[in-house]
């Protein structure tokens, strides 16, 4: 049976998860700058570009929609 994923209270006085959104995509820019460590250690693909960016990030807000994934 599907559980349902609503947006909880992602946040209390110190921490603050925000889920991962399309319209988060200017703020990952950073990620396709090319760091070593992302290449090694993430599956972000070498010479991922915004457009990559932008799908993977809304992959995640669909996933709240459909309930098949969550990202912080």
């Amino acid at each position: 049976m599907p559980r349902r994923l609503d947006v909880p209270d992602l946040g209390d006085d110190v921490v603050h998860l925000e889920p991962l959104a399309a319209s988060l995509t200017p703020e990952f820019g950073w990620v396709t700058d090319g760091d070593e460590g992302i290449n090694e250690y993430t599956r972000i693909p070498t010479g991922a570009d915004r457009s990559f960016l932008e799908s993977w990030l809304g992959r995640y807000e669909t996933g709240w929609v459909d309930e098949s994934r969550a990202g912080f």
